[in-house]
């Protein structure tokens, strides 16, 4: 099983839930480094501004997320066959795969603004229990 970092729920000590794998975390900071070089706001191309290396980024997102879009659509048998290349499409395994896409491009734009995303997660796990206590007196994390 890899090595993943843990949320541990406050209350209750034995509660814990898996998000970022420290594997993942190590890819997304090479793929990161490939990409962008060993400064951020060089990307391989040193006349390249942050904001550039931002919305190639975004981009791409927009391009992960209409991929994952159509693996939705394909999963409940709206997608044509026509578009089915390698017959993957409309599996569980591509629904999968694409949701990985998504996943990892917002970590490489995360580490492109040098945001922490197992603290930004953390807090807003923290924001959303707080708020479901609140509002409804349920606790998400017992």
């Amino acid at each position: 099983m890899p090595n993943t970092r843990r949320l541990t729920n406050q209350r209750s000590p034995k509660s814990t839930h898996t998000y970022l794998s420290d594997e993942l975390l190590a890819i997304l900071q090479k793929l990161h480094h490939l990409f962008y070089g060993s400064d951020s706001k060089d990307a391989g191309n040193p006349n390249q501004k942050l904001e550039q290396q931002a919305y190639w980024r975004l981009a791409k997102l927009m391009e992960e997320s209409g991929e994952l879009a159509e693996a939705i659509h394909a999963y409940f048998k709206h997608q044509r066959k026509a578009k089915d290349k390698n017959g993957t499409l409309g599996s569980k395994e591509h629904l999968a795969e694409e949701l990985v896409d998504v996943i990892m491009v917002v970590g490489l734009i995360a580490m492109l603004f040098k945001v922490d995303l197992n603290n930004a997660l953390n807090n807003k796990i923290k924001k959303i229990r707080q708020r479901m206590l609140e509002k409804y007196g349920v606790d998400i994390l017992n």
